[in-house]
């Protein structure tokens, strides 16, 4: 996600705030974006954000008001236990349904593989390594990138390592 995308998720969510009565909920709600910054957000952290935004939008606060979230648009984690509001025609999985899905899914396709070919078209490895999106990525970055402690960006470099000996663009 780049920083103009951040900027319009920050706004969406302050805009979404401001239907929360409950000072601490809101308080919780507006830093949450911040304390996702912190730790090095993925994409499908600022996903999360967005979708927790529109919830709380769509449901104009009373989700978080009452402290109840809503998983409107979904989701394959909940992160705590407790009430939570549910909407006709979503499924409930248990624990062990959940994580059943997930091995089966991970056997199916490495996600994180999955999500390093995907963005590695939309130059995620560039801007990851902060190299132009015209330009080739050095030796030396890419190397480092292979054996980086974040798996998504390791990923992102074996794929492109791969690919360099491939024609690109249908040429």
């Amino acid at each position: 996600m780049n920083e103009q995308q951040k900027a319009d998720l920050s706004k969406k969510r302050g805009q979404a705030a401001v239907h929360i009565s409950d000072p601490e909920e809101r308080k919780k709600f507006i830093s949450a974006q911040g304390e996702a910054e912190k730790k090095g957000a993925s994409d499908a952290d600022y996903e999360h954000l967005d979708r927790e935004a529109d919830d709380t939008i769509a449901t104009q606060g009373q989700n978080k008001s009452v402290g109840v979230p809503s998983y409107r648009h979904g989701t394959d984690y909940v992160p705590r236990t407790g009430l939570a509001k549910l909407h006709e025609g979503e499924a409930v999985l248990t624990k062990e349904e959940n994580e059943k899905r997930n091995m089966a899914t991970e056997k199916k396709h490495n996600v994180s593989l999955y999500r390093a070919m995907s963005h590695l078209n939309k130059g995620g490895l560039h801007r990851a390594l902060r190299v132009p999106e015209g330009e080739a990525i050095p030796a030396a970055k890419l190397n480092a990138a292979k054996h980086s402690e974040n798996e998504h960006i390791r990923h992102m470099a074996h794929f492109a390592e791969t690919m360099k000996g491939f024609k690109h663009g249908g040429k």
